[in-house]
């Protein structure tokens, strides 16, 4: 049930941006998993306690939801065209397999011990950042933004344990591949299933486990080319697109310290 909870919130706050700005979910999600980053980091950053950005992320999540709940009264047919579509059924199925392949996982590789998985665990005990002077983490100068997503989904379910850690991972990894699916019909909705998992089996080329490691090397390279692929996929800019593409890099170089040379190479190729 905490899964689906999961999930529902997702829904309800890519759900609200969708209606909003009239887009389809499967290119709000991915910024609504930035913003829930961005605001837990800010309370962590400025209050220190990360836990507040987790209750202020769950609330905006809940009154998204009731937001998309009164339309749905209102007999708005806005939801119904940018919330329920093939490519969100298609990431259920997908979220679901990250689930199953994950509920018993343990870190078993040296980085996790070392501090991908050790950070996360101090960040539970403390509700604060690895920078935290009785945490026991090692390396305290790599960026937080992996991190901090997997502390708000191990919040969510309501207790530590390492399989959270990599649902959280693989689910934010399979968020920045939706946009390819957003003109996806129902009618190819099995054309929608093979993209996507496509989509999911390519990067094992590069990196064979990226999907069951705590490593964030692959998220920075899918990262990278999720805001490349949405600068092509939109010709003209819009509000919505520079805020999204605005976040995501942002969150680019929060996954780790050569995000920003990255970050700066995605803005030079747009201009």
């Amino acid at each position: 049930m905490r899964t689906l909870f999961i999930f529902g919130i997702l829904v309800c706050s890519s759900g609200m941006i969708a209606v909003k700005f009239q887009r389809r979910i499967e290119e709000t999600l991915p910024t609504a998993i930035f913003l829930q980053i961005f605001l837990i980091y800010i309370a962590g950053l400025f209050t220190g306690n990360l836990l507040l950005g987790v209750y202020i992320s769950v609330a905006g999540c809940l009154l998204s939801g009731i937001y998309l709940i009164g339309k749905v009264c209102q007999n708005n047919t806005e939801v119904r065209k940018y919330c329920l579509t093939p490519g969100i059924l298609v990431f259920l199925l997908y979220f679901l397999w990250i689930w199953w392949i994950n509920r018993y996982r343990l870190c078993s590789s040296w980085d996790e011990f070392s501090h991908w998985g050790l950070v996360v665990k101090n960040m539970d005990i403390f509700h604060k950042f690895g920078t935290y002077k009785e945490a026991t983490v090692q390396f305290r100068g790599y960026p937080p933004a992996a991190c901090i997503w997997q502390y708000y989904i191990e919040q969510l379910y309501g207790g530590f344990t390492d399989g959270h850690m990599y649902q959280a991972m693989g689910w934010l990894v399979l968020s920045l591949f939706l946009p390819v699916l957003k003109n996806c019909s129902w009618r190819k909705l099995g054309y929608g299933v093979i993209i996507f998992g496509f989509m999911v089996v390519m990067p094992f080329i590069f990196f064979r486990s990226y999907i069951v490691l705590l490593y964030v090397d692959a998220l920075l390279g899918i990262c990278f080319g999720y805001i490349m692929l949405c600068s092509l996929l939109n010709e003209h800019l819009d509000l919505f697109q520079i805020g999204s593409m605005a976040a995501a890099l942002f969150i680019l170089c929060l996954i780790k310290a050569s995000g920003l040379f990255l970050a700066v190479i995605i803005l030079a190729a747009i201009i």
